[in-house]
């Protein structure tokens, strides 16, 4: 972008950083003296790259004005646990110290009204003021921070480049975020950068989607159709496959299947996985439990549709899950009252039932518990079956599939083959 004949690149790799951070957006700062508008500086703001998919979990579909006028919005940009880089570059003369009192005055009365200046933010100002004492920054000359998860760099150049020294590190996130906020905060002083960064934002989030249709697309195993999205019991969301497999064992030489098993997911897994595991190929992720156990524990909503190929009794289903979960528990040394209690449920829920070929066992996991329902097709029932408030059994029951001695091979495969090409 241009602002007032000051270039900012799409990228760049700010000090005290080793990525390369994208250009969010960027505009003027100025005052209104005697009835006309006087810009002093240009003003840049760079993102770290999964900024985006994290703001998307809260403000997709959201359109450029409806960020604008949020400040919930640029407070997310704000306290996110990425790194920003903020470039101002002048475009009249200014002072250091000008500039340092009153980034700082800004900054107290911000940490005042919330109650979080003490002696901690106090030193910082004091250091950040320091380090402004003997500067000048004639026109063309540039002001940069880079917030990083330690604190704050502050470097200076004579042009728009990155200097190969800071001219200082000041431990403190408060401070880093004080700064950004008093440029893109409530009051902060370039409404033009806000309304930059809102613009460009809403033309980012989830630009996959079309890709994700052409991806996640339904599947068929052994028959049995799964559909590309669901919307499970309990949930207001519309969930994604992420694979599909059978689950079978070999019998007197003879490999029997006896379920198809689709695990469905919600799309923000997506981009909380990609922080991790971008560009591992489909083998490398099939070949990790870490991958797996990622999706098993990550506060997003799963959804699993077990349907019969072969007839089975709801306790012989229940008892053989249970006892994989007791297993699994007792090993990691988290078997107690809680589990056992859960499984109880999870055993009564299934006593008096049987499961035809076609017919379905459908599990809904929530950071809240588990939903279980039963369907004698693939359709989703009105009514749950039971609702069993352990989030510890829900992960439990995903584990005994996709875990490390999960069930169903054929379903991790498949997750790992239709994830990576997102990932």
């Amino acid at each position: 972008m241009e602002v007032e004949g000051v270039s900012f690149s799409s990228k760049v790799a700010p000090l005290g950083s080793t990525k390369q951070l994208i250009l969010g957006g960027a505009g003027v700062r100025g005052l209104k003296i005697e009835g006309k508008f006087i810009v002093f500086t240009a003003i840049g703001v760079y993102l770290e790259e999964y900024v985006i998919p994290y703001l998307a979990l809260k403000w997709k579909n959201k359109t450029a004005e409806e960020l604008g006028k949020s400040e919930d919005f640029f407070m997310d940009i704000v306290t996110c646990p990425y790194e920003k880089f903020t470039r101002v570059t002048l475009v009249l003369p200014l002072s250091g110290s000008q500039y340092s009192e009153k980034v700082s005055e800004g900054c107290k009365a911000a940490w005042e009204a919330a109650g979080i200046y003490g002696k901690a933010e106090a030193q910082a100002l004091d250091k950040f003021k320091a380090v402004f004492k003997d500067q000048n920054f004639p026109p063309g000359s540039s002001i940069q921070f880079t917030d990083t998860s330690t604190g704050l760099v502050i470097a200076f150049s004579k042009d728009s480049s990155i200097p190969d020294k800071a001219a200082a590190v000041i431990e403190n996130r408060v401070l880093a975020q004080g700064i950004l906020a008093s440029i893109i905060g409530k009051s902060g002083v370039s409404p033009a950068a806000k309304a930059s960064i809102a613009q460009r934002m809403s033309k980012l989030y989830f630009p996959e989607e079309e890709r994700l249709a052409t991806v996640l697309s339904g599947m068929e195993v052994e028959g049995i159709s799964f559909c590309a999205t669901v919307r499970p019991l309990g949930s207001t969301k519309e969930l994604l496959l992420g694979g599909a497999g059978f689950r079978g064992l070999e019998i007197q030489g003879n490999f029997k299947k006896f379920t198809a098993i689709g695990i469905y997911i919600e799309r923000s897994i997506i981009s909380h996985l990609a922080l991790k595991w971008k560009g591992k190929t489909a083998e490398e992720l099939n070949n990790s439990l870490g991958f797996f156990m990622d999706i098993v524990t990550c506060d997003y909503e799963k959804f699993t549709r077990v349907s019969m190929i072969a007839p089975l009794s709801g306790s012989q289903y229940s008892e053989k899950v249970s006892e994989n979960c007791q297993a699994a528990w007792e090993a990691a040394g988290k078997y107690g009252e809680a589990e056992v209690k859960a499984l109880q449920e999870f055993k009564a829920a299934f006593k008096d039932q049987n499961f035809p070929p076609g017919s379905s066992i459908l599990f809904a996991s929530s950071p809240a518990g588990l939903v279980i329902a039963f369907s004698k097709d693939d359709t989703i029932p009105e009514k749950a079956t039971a609702v069993i408030e352990s989030k510890a059994l829900g992960e439990a029951l995903l584990v005994s599939i996709i875990g490390k001695n999960g069930v169903s091979p054929v379903a991790k495969a498949s997750l790992a083959e239709r994830l990576s090409q997102l990932l």
